[in-house]
């Protein structure tokens, strides 16, 4: 490897020995400290410089640490290449993305003119350029209309495209606010902010950061909530690969754990074009010729990319898919070359040695090189010379491939290093080089076959071996004289899709969430058509929905599918695609479930006691699910040692042997139901803020809240199973749908019967004996019939006097109760409010009081709770949740974990969807058992519209060309004025109008310009100028540019034109000045065209002659083709010269001059002596200029 370092390090001093390299290409000092290459110091530096003592192995030592995992990236390209899949085919097609400028950027005949020389004018009409530059989602980044117009297009489409990027990632921004993520944006153009300030009266708050570019990224950073650096960097050309590396360097540092890096370039601002094309930086044909004997330039064009970063070790520990790694990166400059952007072959090559020396790998590893490949003569030779040199050579054992993306696409400019990185990514992942187009003809500067390097003319598999690494360096250089560069390494896939869908085991909720209830729409649609035949076909369901709730943000407008196979998923999505979700049917658990969560979300877990009983509750959860089972067990092997029998085993006895109807196994069933759901629900992060438990639910609320453990909690359990057999009498309970007063006065003073439980403004539960609740509820169908009378599912009248001869025997049997401040909010349902203390006397006070369920539920609203989560067997309490929220008009989601009868898995996916709708963090792949990866899943649908502010200045600037170029545009207001600026280089026809020497506008011109007018004010009518005159003559010099002002007044249709040069004296000079009007007279010609009386005069003749007397006609002012003149009449044919063109013009300068060029004759004839043969030479010795015309005619066409 040193060996092969050296010889190519010799063979470039050779080369510029023998001179094969420019010399403002050639070595600048001290670039022997340049390389790590282990190459002896040549015998001296061909430039005599002391070198100062720094350690030659230095450049490129530095340890990159880690490598940087490249998680995620998306783009907006020229010619629709929005994603990066659309753009990996347009490069397979070997499509080509250029085209005219469009309309809606600005004018091609405003600004654009094949004459270089033109002054305000681009030569080149091309460029690449993205679809829909004004289009923006404004709601989804929260940002208002107005000033979402302020705001520069190159912020609005990053937030899109760095919010795509996040997405392919898997990442969300609620979790890249939670670390440090730093964001870097290469940008440099500002054309949007130029065009704003046209109108300097008129600014508002937003046009300071709309429009500045440090705004660009962050922007991004205070949307994202992000708390990292946030720069934008602008070093021209390699503006994002400059900012990849501060990136990464940061990474490394340990300052930040994520980075989002993105380019950012659009073309709006015709000035742009304007001034590469004077630098003749431009192709004049629109067709970038990388790398090819072709090459004549540039062209422009736009884009947004942008990638997300990480420590390839913090991608490897959290399974996050890698796309591609970041070996190294390096930017050095070209420092003193002989003009500021004329590249330094000697630094690019330093630059692109570090990139191996720093991820220490052979230069012959390398297997592609990603060129900046601009297409210009001078750039492309120097570019593949220091490609060569690092990376070719003969120790290849086979050629080095490498070039450019920009025949593509175009020169991305700012955003051209992130688009290059993508297009190498892409290469990575598929193994496979597409083929380089208009690069056919390989450029003869180029030494491709002494480098052993080669431009691929048809797409090109790399990689000897599917399992060994490729390699890809990726160049990028400003015009400045900045150099930058990657160095790309292929890497699998943390997390390898499913290779075939798995059978589905249960029953999932797949979340969806979207801005608005349109884009929610697409949302489905979206994912329908992948899941049908895209790329989530063959990923399992609980994949499909682990990925959406991981790595999609959770956004206003919620909705989940609830389905146990792909036909059911796909079939619920197709109905959200093409219609509102509809309402659940009541009773059946639904489908899908929508909804929209509150600001922020606040969630209770209740508990029921009695009464939700039935037989198969959380059979299946028991039997599949490890987490419920696993805190079942734990409690029933307490549960066990105490009572001598199985809570498990009760739960799994045939129907026909069912129990649960007695209080002693009821008990004990609900609370291991309840904890095996608590377990559940804390996997999956759906932990509570408050816990509310109804009568013995307060145990296993007082668990789960850490008040009580585990132990205790089944201590006090098995003590109240044998409640029932030490009161040796049976109870009955009965619940009521009536207000507390509207049942005591059904009740006699003797009545043993208590109310036991208030549980909503019209909803008690009662206990008491069971003959006198039966006639009770008899005496309650009469004089309430329409009140709800339900029998709870109890013998024992819980909460009632009959159990108070049983206080002592229950302290003595629970004990001391070891208890601690609950963790999170218990709200009593013995007092209704918020309570610590849970001793001996507080369980007793449970047993034996009326429960205040109304009072807690109450409480709880008043804490913000605003969602309720019930851990039973059944939906015993949130019917009384959603009353007891009505009665204070507070909307909030109530939600059952198990229902009666219904499938536990489905159940419990329901819940999970519901609480997706109402705000809450869900891991969902804990919740699925699925895998959650972000490939395949479908981008966020935008919803798009436009948002543009252009002034009437900025309009006028873009898209009003004028109607006839010599004239000029028209000025606003209501008087007519026509302003222009004339000068050789704009109007180059007018060099070949001489005098003497000197440039003298002529007077055809100052006809054509009031004729233009004419035509301006009066339409496609004759027009007549009558009395014209020139005041002053006009001499126009090489580099002067003069300001003309044409004036007409109406009233008197007088029309004058009036000039001063730019930057010179403020005064305006009257030039010429006419009467100017609409008419309907055109009468015929003095003579016949065709007569042929007088002396003919040939064109060469004519032309010696009028250049003898000082006139200095050039071609395109040699209009007169041949002449017949007579003392009287002149006529002639008058051609316009080929290089002479009539677009925009009515009597164009260069013809009618040719006819009052004929004049010249006519005055020779009519000079000449009575009877002496006409002289035409005579007049033409003599110097005439027209001053006036009594009237000239122009008839419309």
């Amino acid at each position: 490897m040193s060996t092969g370092r050296c010889n190519r390090v010799a063979s470039a001093l050779e080369n510029r020995r023998r001179g094969l390299l420019p010399k403002s290409h050639q070595c600048s000092a001290g670039i022997w400290s340049s390389f790590r290459l282990n190459c002896p110091r040549p015998p001296e530096c061909p430039h005599g410089v002391p070198e100062l003592s720094f350690d030659p192995a230095r450049e490129g030592k530095e340890s990159m640490g880690t490598s940087i995992a490249l998680m995620g990236m998306a783009c907006r390209f020229p010619d629709g290449a929005n994603t990066p899949d659309s753009f990996w085919r347009q490069l397979l097609d070997g499509r080509s993305a250029i085209g005219e400028i469009p309309a809606d950027r600005f004018s091609i005949a405003a600004h654009v003119d094949a004459n270089t020389e033109a002054p305000g004018k681009s030569y080149t009409r091309w460029g690449g350029f993205i679809d829909d530059v004004a289009g923006f989602d404004p709601a989804m980044f929260e940002i208002s209309p107005r000033e979402a117009q302020a705001m520069d297009p190159q912020q609005r489409l990053l937030l899109m495209v760095a919010y795509e990027a996040m997405e392919d990632a898997g990442l969300t921004r609620n979790l890249l606010g939670t670390v440090r993520t730093g964001v870097y944006v290469g940008a440099s153009s500002s054309d949007y902010a130029s065009l704003q300030r046209l109108q300097r009266t008129h600014s508002d708050i937003y046009a300071g950061t709309g429009s500045a570019l440090s705004i660009v990224a962050n922007r991004v950073s205070h949307r994202f909530n992000l708390s990292g650096p946030s720069l934008s960097i602008d070093t021209a050309c390699s503006s994002s690969l400059v900012a990849l590396d501060q990136a990464v360097t940061a990474l490394n540092s340990g300052r930040i754990d994520i980075a989002i890096v993105a380019g950012v370039n659009l073309l709006i601002d015709p000035a742009t074009f304007v001034a590469f094309s004077k630098a003749g930086m431009l192709s004049p044909t629109g067709t970038l010729s990388a790398f090819d004997r072709r090459a004549n330039g540039y062209v422009r064009g736009e884009g947004i990319g942008a990638i997300v970063l990480m420590r390839e070790t913090d991608a490897l520990a959290q399974g996050r898919r890698t796309r591609a790694l970041i070996r190294a990166t390096a930017v050095n400059q070209d420092g003193r070359t002989p003009t500021l952007t004329a590249p330094d072959l000697h630094a690019q090559q330093a630059m692109m040695a570090a990139l191996c020396n720093t991820a220490d790998i052979a230069p012959h590893d390398v297997d592609y090189v990603e060129a900046h490949g601009t297409g210009t003569p001078i750039g492309d030779p120097i570019e593949a010379a220091a490609i060569g040199h690092v990376f070719g050579g003969a120790g290849r054992q086979a050629p080095l491939l490498f070039g450019s993306v920009k025949p593509n696409i175009g020169h991305l400019e700012s955003a051209a290093g992130i688009a290059s990185l993508i297009k190498a990514v892409l290469v990575l992942e598929n193994r496979l080089v597409p083929a380089s187009i208009n690069s056919e003809e390989p450029n003869p500067a180029i030494a491709f076959e002494a480098h052993n390097m080669a431009v691929p003319q048809a797409p090109a598999a790399l990689g000897s071996n599917s399992g060994s690494p490729v390699f890809i360096a990726v160049n990028s250089f400003g015009f400045g004289g900045t150099n930058a560069g990657v160095l790309l390494q292929s890497a699998n896939s943390v997390r390898p899709a499913s290779e075939s869908p798995q059978p589905i085991e249960k029953t999932v909720a797949v979340p969806l969430s979207a801005a608005s209830a349109e884009a929610l729409r697409q949302v489905a649609g979206r994912l329908h058509a992948e899941v049908v035949e895209g790329r989530l076909s063959e990923r399992s369901l609980a994949d499909i929905a682990a990925s959406l709730g991981t790595m999609r943000e959770g956004l206003p407008h919620r909705a989940a599918v609830i389905a146990a196979s792909r036909q059911e998923l796909a079939n619920s999505l197709s109905e959200m695609a093409e219609r509102d979700v509809p309402p659940p049917v009541r009773g059946a658990l639904p489908a899908i479930v929508s909804g929209s969560p509150p600001p922020r979300s606040r969630l209770a877990f209740t508990f029921a006691g009695q009464g939700g009983q039935w037989w198969g509750m959380g059979r299946r959860l028991l039997l599949e699910d490890p987490t419920f089972s696993r805190a079942f067990m734990e409690f029933d092997q307490g549960f066990e040692a105490l009572s001598g029998w199985s809570v498990h085993a009760e739960l799994l006895r045939d129907e026909a042997q069912y129990r649960l109807d007695q209080s002693r196994y009821a008990m004990p069933a609900i609370f291991g139901v309840q904890i095996g759901l608590g377990a559940l629900w804390q996997s999956c992060d759906v932990r509570p803020d408050f816990v509310l438990g109804h009568s013995f639910g307060e145990l296993a609320a007082a668990y789960l809240a850490g008040a009580i453990s585990l132990e205790t909690a089944t201590r006090m359990i098995h003590v109240r199973c044998q409640i029932r057999e030490k009161l040796g009498t049976d109870g009955a309970m009965l619940a009521v749908g009536l207000a507390p007063a509207e049942v005591q006065a059904l009740l006699g003073p003797d009545s043993q019967i208590d109310i036991a439980a208030l549980n909503a403004a019209s909803m008690v539960t009662l206990a008491g004996p069971p003959a006198e609740m039966a006639q009770l509820s008899a005496q309650l169908a009469e004089a309430h019939p329409s009140a709800q009378v339900r029998p709870v599912q109890s013998d024992t009248a819980w909460h009632s006097r009959q159990l108070a001869p049983l206080e002592d025997w229950f302290r003595g049997e629970i004990g001391d109760i070891e208890w601690q401040a609950p963790q999170v909010g218990f709200i009593s349902t013995v007092t209704g409010q918020p309570e610590s203390r849970l001793d001996a006397d507080y369980w007793w006070q449970n047993l034996r009081q009326p429960v205040r369920y109304r009072d807690a539920v109450l409480m709880a609203l008043d804490l913000g709770a605003n969602a309720f989560l019930e851990l039973s067997p059944h939906r015993v309490l949130s019917g009384l949740n959603a009353t007891n929220a009505a009665e204070r008009a507070v909307p909030v989601s109530v939600v059952n974990s198990l229902v009666r009868n219904e499938d536990d898995f489905r159940a419990v996916a329901v819940a999970t969807a519901q609480l997706h709708c109402s705000g809450r963090t869900i891991d969902w792949q804990a919740a699925t058992g699925g895998n959650a990866q972000a490939k395949g899943l479908p981008t966020y649908p935008w919803q798009l519209s436009p948002y543009w502010r252009h002034s009437e200045e900025a309009r006028d600037l873009l898209h009003d060309s004028a109607e006839f170029p010599l004239l000029g545009k028209r000025s606003p207001g209501p008087d007519p004025v026509w302003s222009n600026e004339v000068s050789l280089g704009a109007f180059p026809f007018l060099r070949d109008h001489a005098v003497g020497g000197d440039v003298v506008f002529p007077a055809a011109g100052f006809i054509e310009i009031m004729l233009c007018a004419g035509r301006n004010i009066f339409g496609d009518v004759p027009i007549e100028i009558e009395n014209f005159e020139i005041s002053a003559a006009l001499f126009i010099g090489a580099d002067e540019r003069v300001l003309f002002s044409t004036r007409f007044d109406a009233a008197r249709h007088l029309i004058d034109v009036r000039t001063r040069t730019r930057d010179g004296a403020p005064e305006w000079i009257l030039r010429a000045s006419a009467r100017l009007r609409p008419t309907d007279v055109m009468p015929g010609l003095p003579f016949p065209l065709d007569a042929q009386a007088g002396s003919p005069l040939s064109a060469d003749d004519f032309y010696a002659q009028t250049a003898s007397a000082g006139f200095g006609y050039g071609p395109a002012f040699r209009t007169v083709a041949s002449a017949s003149v007579t003392a009287e009449t002149a006529s002639g044919a008058i051609v316009a010269p080929d290089q002479v063109s009539l677009e925009g013009s009515l009597a164009h300068p260069c013809l009618l001059d040719g006819a009052l060029q004929l004049t010249i004759a006519m005055l020779a004839a009519s000079r000449t002596a009575p009877g002496e043969p006409e002289n035409p030479s005579a007049a033409a010795q003599t110097l005439y200029l027209p001053t006036a015309l009594r009237r000239l005619r122009f008839a419309a066409p």
